[in-house]
């Protein structure tokens, strides 16, 4: 369990690197190979990684005497760095590299990673996640602002940002579940919102906050909902509603929906339209 007041060290990857203490944040004074082998580590931590990957992650072009060089310097610079904050150090065991964390240092990506699977596996379980893991969950979600691995471009960081985004969508769209199971409307209401202000074409989003606003009394807000949806869709995609979606529309029209059932946990994967954008 993370208890993010307890942390000394908070590293995140969401949006610009950053290394904070309560002191405030760490000056980093790195640019350019050596910085993004920093976050490239930071993002592994306690993972071993053998310096011949990181020479052709980083130094593809670069002769292997070279490019071993190159590394061994930006690993100096790196530790030099880190040799005025506490929790975090880089370790070379034989021909492998390891970034160590203590207990004391979060890191936002890794432990969300971790965060999302245990209450996954509790909503599977038991239908719900716990308090703690649920106001934790929701803390650190609250904190990730920005694109994950701000600024990288490279080949790695994209993979790794294509994961971890869609893993903060999965956590969002589990909050939201989760608080509607539990009758917080408000709550499930503002996961929603959340989603939308993210990625604004998760049109499974806007189906059950539409079903929400409806269960809450609020049908002009579900059908304000469904108007914007279609404004946004006509803009962004020059596209028409899906039939689902009238088709909901017309139900709340109607007041054939009074209640949001249940539905299974999904993995938020994209529906036709919003994969049309990829």
């Amino acid at each position: 369990m993370i208890n993010l007041e307890n942390k000394t060290l908070y590293v995140s990857l969401f949006g610009p690197l950053r290394l904070r203490q309560a002191q405030g944040l760490h000056a980093l004074n790195l640019s350019g190979t050596t910085r993004e082998l920093l976050t490239y580590l930071l993002n592994r931590a306690g993972e071993a990684t053998r310096r011949d990957s990181l020479i052709h992650t980083f130094w593809p072009n670069s002769p292997q005497d070279k490019g071993r060089s190159a590394l061994n310097t930006a690993l100096w610079r790196i530790n030099k760095m880190l040799d005025r904050i506490d929790g975090v150090a880089i370790r070379a065991l034989d021909d492998l590299i390891v970034l160590e964390t203590s207990e004391h240092v979060f890191v936002d990506g890794a432990d969300l990673t971790r965060l999302y699977w245990q209450a996954r596996r509790m909503m599977t379980d038991a239908g719900r996640i716990d308090i703690t893991i649920r106001r934790t969950l929701s803390d650190l979600l609250e904190r990730c602002s920005g694109s994950f691995l701000e600024g990288c471009n490279a080949q790695w960081a994209l993979e790794d940002r294509a994961r971890v985004e869609g893993l903060r969508m999965r956590a969002l769209d589990l909050l939201m579940e989760d608080a509607s199971r539990r009758d917080a409307v408000g709550d499930a209401l503002s996961w929603g919102r959340l989603i939308l202000t993210i990625d604004p074409l998760r049109e499974t989003v806007y189906h059950d906050m539409m079903c929400l606003y409806v269960e809450n009394g609020e049908r002009h807000k579900a059908l304000m909902l469904y108007e914007e949806l279609r404004g946004i869709l006509a803009e962004e995609l020059q596209v028409d509603l899906d039939p689902a979606t009238r088709e909901l529309r017309n139900s709340i029209m109607e007041s054939r929906i009074t209640r949001r059932t249940k539905r299974p946990l999904r993995d938020h994967e994209k529906t036709s339209r919003e994969n049309a954008r990829l």
